[in-house]
């Protein structure tokens, strides 16, 4: 970034994989993440070609791989939202209809990532983890770019339009993953899903299939389970107790004859 002077860097607070810093330059407001962990140079890649195609996320100015850090632009947000919108589901869909030109080594699927828990878990749930799976493993996939971490706080309403941020873990995937961690984070009841489904679909002029429900069902469960064992592991103790709820309610409903 030449020509760009710096006249304060203020922290703002530990995020859950990085630290993150507004830098008060000559450019306007900015964003400073330094990564702890993976330093996400696809997702940077990603995320730079789909703030300059569609405008849907914060532009990324630089970054540095031997210091760790990246720059991107600051989004003043108002807040997260309360709901799920038709313009915040809008924005989900030109995400997942984005085809980047270099993520064909960043693939997610969350089969493998289920299996290796079942060793830890009883009961119920333990029923619930095979249910989920036999039902992924059944359905057809629905791959495309998607972000993977699409919580509440990564969804920013800004005066010009709703924006998603933090896109550390975009890979392709199923876009049923997406949808099940909105289910999560707005904490919907099956009808709330049910018609945010029947809404994405519609919106895209495509039939909704018959096994739609059914299958965010099983990603639902899979992403919760994945979340809650992401969270403890990590310290993040309050992080994870309203999703164990969320749990409790998705276990109670799934079949008995599973």
């Amino acid at each position: 970034m030449p020509d760009v002077r710096v006249f304060k860097l203020t922290p703002l607070g530990k995020g859950l994989s990085n630290d993150n810093f507004l830098i008060e330059s000559s450019i306007g407001p900015l964003l400073l993440k330094s990564y702890r962990d993976n330093f996400p140079i696809l997702a940077l890649n990603s995320q730079l070609q789909l703030a300059h195609c569609h405008e849907v996320t914060a532009k990324v100015h630089a970054w540095s791989e031997a210091m760790r850090i990246a720059v991107f632009e600051f989004l003043p947000g108002i807040d997260s939202p309360t709901t799920l919108t038709k313009e915040l589901l809008q924005t989900v869909i030109t995400v997942h209809q984005f085809e980047p030109s270099s993520l064909e080594a960043n693939y997610l699927d969350i089969i493998p990532l289920l299996k290796p828990l079942e060793k830890s878990l009883v009961g119920n749930v333990k029923e619930a983890l095979a249910w989920s799976i036999a039902q992924l493993e059944q359905h057809p996939k629905t791959q495309a770019f998607c972000h993977n971490d699409l919580v509440r706080e990564n969804l920013i309403i800004s005066k010009e339009r709703t924006k998603i941020i933090d896109f550390e873990y975009c890979a392709s995937n199923d876009i049923f993953f997406d949808l099940a961690a909105l289910c999560c984070s707005f904490d919907m009841t099956m009808s709330q899903s049910s018609n945010m489904l029947a809404l994405y679909y519609d919106l895209q002029q495509q039939p909704l299939p018959e096994y739609a429900d059914i299958k965010l069902a099983a990603y639902r469960c899979g992403y919760l389970l994945l979340s809650i064992q992401w969270y403890e592991q990590r310290g993040y103790v309050e992080l994870a107790d309203p999703l164990l709820r969320q749990l409790d309610q998705c276990v109670a409903q799934i079949p008995p004859s599973r």
